[in-house]
């Protein structure tokens, strides 16, 4: 829903009506089962921050493979970008702490890049927000 609002201006006016209508049902759902809600948003957290922390320990080996497959591991950071905006304050200490953990080993690992996703969505995601979409690690 990020990205299709972030493109509304490309999108049909059916298409547009039709995502107005789906961002109204989420709404309605995400404040009917809040609490579960945030719940699950918590754990998805922790299991991205997982993988983000497993690709990195992985990359020690293979920096070229790496550098091939950061593109596709920032997604998991980005989602984990979405959640913290749903979530608010609500977010555990500790998840904040693995977060801040997580941050520092890509600005450790990463050089400032080119944007690693297609053009065409690269103003979706503004660089001071989706840093981590401006980096690639180093090949050292």
């Amino acid at each position: 829903l990020h990205r299709l609002n972030a493109q509304r201006n490309q999108l049909t006016a059916d298409q547009q009506q039709r995502l107005d209508a789906a961002q109204q049902k989420a709404d309605e759902i995400i404040r009917s089962l809040k609490t579960r809600f945030n719940q699950r948003l918590i754990r998805e957290m922790k299991a991205r921050l997982d993988s983000l922390r497993w690709f990195f320990d992985d990359c020690g080996n293979d920096r070229q493979r790496c550098r091939i497959e950061y593109p596709f591991e920032m997604r998991n950071r980005q989602r984990i970008e979405e959640i913290l905006k749903q979530l608010g304050n609500e977010v555990p200490d500790d998840l904040r702490s693995i977060l801040t953990r997580v941050d520092n080993r890509i600005r450790e690992f990463a050089a400032p890049a080119p944007f690693v996703w297609s053009a065409r969505v690269e103003s979706v995601y503004p660089r001071d927000t989706y840093w981590y979409l401006y980096m690639l690690p180093r090949t050292q």
